[in-house]
């Protein structure tokens, strides 16, 4: 049985083994020494205790004398990102984008690619702390964007809104940069030589980047790879059989070295589709997150999701996968003056400005200067103060519509009759309550 002791005894034990070694004993002695040391103390102590944790003997990473100066190996945590790609038929519906959004927290989404978004021209905007970034063109058709958190957005050093179905973003990373490029393939009813001109397009992009960057191509290829692994581009765990397009994909990721990440994870097929016909009498998997073979390592997952709901006839594609984003400076935020509320108190700012100068004594030029633009900052703050921080961009959202999205969420996977009703009913009620609330803060606006 172990022998319990004091601190103040251990810490003795363990000074005559140190001298012992320093003093030129042999290393079997220091070896034996060590041994009946770590016999006797069965109790907690504080080797390896990185993170101020104490640590059972026999039970820690690294082994060691003495705290912070144990040897080994101490375990970083590095967190997965979740990546993912989604064709949302369309954006221009009301409260489509707090949909979205309420999706990506639901998932822990970071970034977020979308497909046939259906915006017209290019653009980009902010919207409850994530940053959108679109590209469309002259029409309401196709349309690709990526929403980004906003601590990745920081980050965004190069944006190629290049066309209605290709758009690039370059996120700052440590050692290798990020290239997020989100894609809508055309149809089966258009001609072969627009799939080529596009897979030539984006490889154009690819060219203009570092080899060394961690490239992620997804989107809507409107593809099928097949179930059935292919060297080192395809899994075994595809769907369906292989079509045209998807022989195109494939030579694709040949040529360029890629991997088809959502099929190399053994799932369940209602974990492989992406995409659900009409009335649900075929299911396919149309909806690839890609990525360069010398990265394939740290994809630790990537499947679709089913329970994920927009709206859409397809399934949210998401992938985990281990990146380190280069570190910057927090900045702090720069505060805004609510003028909104200016019209209401300008009296009043007036009168404290004017009786703060009327207080102040003779000087000279820069020192009245510096008077008044305390009296102003002063007063302001008294009478206008500061915006909030966070101001959503749709304020006629209500917490009703977010809990009705996730009652249609539910239904959204019941595959019956009953389902389908109910999904589609609260679809409607959905979408007309949106309407009325919108109709509803522009007439109080």
């Amino acid at each position: 049985m172990a022998r319990c002791y004091s601190k103040s005894v251990l810490d003795a034990i363990q000074e005559k083994v140190r001298t012992a070694y320093t003093e030129g004993k042999e290393k079997p002695l220091y070896i034996f020494l060590s041994r009946q040391f770590m016999a006797m103390t069965n109790i907690i102590d504080t080797v390896n205790d990185v993170n101020g944790m104490s640590n059972i003997r026999g039970r820690h990473v690294a082994s060691g004398f003495g705290g912070h100066k144990a040897s080994g190996v101490v375990i970083m945590r590095n967190p997965c990102t979740n990546i993912a790609t989604w064709n949302v038929r369309t954006m221009l519906k009301d409260g489509k984008l707090e949909n979205i959004q309420e999706e990506m927290k639901r998932n822990k989404i970071s970034i977020l690619g979308l497909s046939e978004t259906r915006w017209k021209n290019s653009g980009d905007f902010e919207n409850d702390g994530y940053r959108i970034l679109y590209s469309g063109g002259n029409k309401h058709e196709r349309g690709v964007a990526v929403v980004i958190h906003k601590d990745y957005a920081r980050r965004i050093t190069k944006i190629v809104q290049h066309s209605d179905r290709i758009i690039l973003v370059k996120v700052e990373g440590d050692p290798a940069d990020i290239i997020i490029i989100q894609v809508y393939m055309p149809t089966s009813q258009h001609d072969e030589a627009e799939i080529d001109q596009l897979y030539d397009q984006i490889e154009k992009l690819i060219d203009e980047e570092k080899g060394s960057d961690h490239v992620v191509i997804m989107g809507d290829f409107n593809a099928v790879v097949g179930e059935g692994r292919e060297d080192k581009e395809v899994g075994s765990y595809g769907l369906g059989i292989r079509n045209d397009r998807g022989d195109k994909l494939v030579e694709f990721c040949k040529r360029r070295k890629f991997v088809v990440t959502n099929t190399w994870f053994k799932q369940e097929k209602r974990r492989r589709y992406t995409w659900k016909a009409p009335e649900d009498i075929a299911r396919y998997q149309l909806d690839y997150i890609l990525v360069r073979q010398r990265y394939r390592n740290s994809v630790k997952k990537s499947i679709s999701y089913p329970g994920a709901d927009a709206d859409s006839d397809h399934n949210l594609v998401m992938m985990k996968t281990k990146i380190r984003m280069k570190k910057i400076k927090r900045r702090k935020p720069r505060k805004k003056w609510n003028l909104s509320i200016l019209a209401q108190q300008k009296d009043r700012f007036s009168a404290e400005v004017d009786q703060k100068l009327s207080e102040h004594s003779e000087g000279t030029i820069n020192e009245k200067w510096l008077e008044l633009k305390a009296s102003l900052i002063d007063s302001a703050k008294r009478t206008i103060g500061f915006k909030s921080k966070r101001e959503p961009k749709k304020p006629w959202i209500t917490e009703d519509m977010i809990k009705k999205m996730k009652e249609r969420r539910t239904w959204k996977t019941v595959s019956t009759a009953e389902g389908r009703r109910m999904y589609r009913k609260l679809n409607n009620e959905l979408r007309r309550e949106t309407e009325q609330a919108r109709d509803n803060w522009w007439k109080a606006a």
